[in-house]
């Protein structure tokens, strides 16, 4: 298979077997599998393919990924992730963006990202529950208390509705929800992580 975009642009290198340097080739992905045989045969590590190292130099996607470690540069594992980024749509692609936020704040502690969590993060995205034109605090405390999503709210009448809080409302429903904004969307990245824990469980 042919793929016509591509989103992210490696280096390979491998060491000269005989008098030491390195030979390099650039590759795009995703790639299919002339393209990556053909990388190989231009870094001379055909037969030694576990010896080449892989360094991101751009990702029109997700540029994240020029600034961090991954837990691994398996180019079969990257090329992967690079499929499944271009097969996002324009719909997925903000919800995809706010539950990877998390997946990057998480590398913090050891500077590793986690590459099987970002592919299990391009799963599922149409099962995150995602409000339109809710972009603040006050307009998600809004909302939560017109569609009951805060049981402490119940039973509240609509005349109290100017007394409330709403910046507060929204602070709590945001908490319980791990949520995040998006331009003009609140998305509730907590709802992926049940699914992220099946995909662990179920790896694709």
């Amino acid at each position: 298979m042919t793929y016509n975009r591509k989103i992210m642009r490696i280096e390979l290198s491998a060491e000269k077997a005989l008098n030491g340097g390195y030979y390099y080739a650039e590759l795009l992905l995703p790639a299919a599998d002339y393209e990556i045989k053909d990388a190989m045969q231009r870094t001379r590590a055909v037969g030694r393919e576990n010896t080449v190292e892989v360094s991101i130099l751009e990702c029109d996607i997700l540029p994240e990924l020029q600034d961090i470690r991954l837990d691994t540069f398996s180019l079969d594992e990257l090329n992967f992730l690079a499929k499944r980024l271009v097969s996002l749509t324009d719909e997925e692609m903000p919800v995809f963006y706010a539950v990877t936020d998390e997946v990057f704040r998480a590398a913090d502690n050891d500077g590793l990202v986690s590459i099987k969590d970002l592919i299990n993060c391009t799963y599922s995205l149409d099962t995150v529950p995602v409000a339109h034109n809710v972009s603040n605090l006050a307009e998600l405390g809004r909302f939560a208390f017109e569609n009951e999503l805060l049981s402490d709210l119940e039973g509240i009448p609509e005349s109290a509705v100017p007394f409330l809080n709403a910046e507060q409302i929204g602070r709590v429903q945001q908490k319980n929800d791990n949520g995040v904004f998006e331009g003009k969307l609140y998305i509730q990245t907590g709802k992926v992580k049940d699914v992220s824990k099946q995909l662990h469980a179920n790896p694709k």
